[in-house]
């Protein structure tokens, strides 16, 4: 590691530590988001992020609360910690903007939490009861997609929400990116493997079946 690294990795451990002692969690936030390209440790990098998105989520910045502890669990996806507070975070987004939101919001909500939780459903079994929680949070999402939110495709958190959203399928475990483009791109390939199909179909079959149609 040259000078420049070295000097770049210190003055980083250094600003954070000073800045989670004293609280100073808006000041952290950028320099929490990159602290392991900073070089920074895992561990470091985790305790800064989970302390910022539980400031941010207090705070109901809900935005910057879940890019945080999204973070925080995509680094440490085996703790319980971040999965749990991100969950959390959700059902806080639910109780605030139930009230306004769109069959829309609630799908991207959907899409948000539908990845993480199959993957810590999959990959650690000792968090089941934060997918439950999560499993039920998603069906309540799906009730109301269904049956509240009516016809409008727009609300006035809809900006907010997609962003969300975003914010989970920029930064994933390589799993989560894999299990997404997966749902993504079935009903696409199911398209394609039935034109094929469809395409393989002799004339002579085509006739007799024309012809039993008649």
């Amino acid at each position: 590691m040259n000078n420049d690294k070295v000097y770049i990795k210190n003055l980083a451990i250094e600003t954070i530590k000073q800045n989670l002692a004293k609280g100073n969690y808006d000041e952290l936030s950028n320099l929490a988001l990159t602290a392991l390209e900073k070089g920074v440790t895992k561990r470091l990098a985790f305790e800064v992020n989970i302390a910022c998105g539980m400031y941010f989520s207090h705070s109901r910045e809900y935005i910057s609360s879940v890019r945080h502890l999204n973070k925080a669990r995509t680094i440490y996806p085996a703790r319980k910690q971040a999965f749990d507070a991100l969950i959390k975070c959700f059902e806080d987004i639910y109780s605030t903007f139930k009230e306004q939101m769109s069959a829309q919001d609630y799908q991207n909500l959907i899409e948000a939490l539908d990845p993480i939780v199959n993957f810590h459903q999959v990959y650690f079994p000792q968090h089941k009861i934060v997918v439950a929680r999560a499993k039920k949070l998603i069906g309540s999402f799906e009730y109301n997609k269904s049956f509240v939110a009516g016809s409008k495709v727009e609300s006035a958190v809809s900006f907010r929400l997609l962003e969300i959203k975003n914010i989970i399928y920029e930064d994933m475990t390589l799993e989560e990116m894999y299990n997404a483009a997966a749902k993504i791109l079935a009903p696409t390939l199911r398209e394609i493997i039935k034109e094929k199909s469809e395409k393989k179909e002799t004339p002579s079959k085509k006739k007799k079946k024309d012809k039993k149609k008649e």
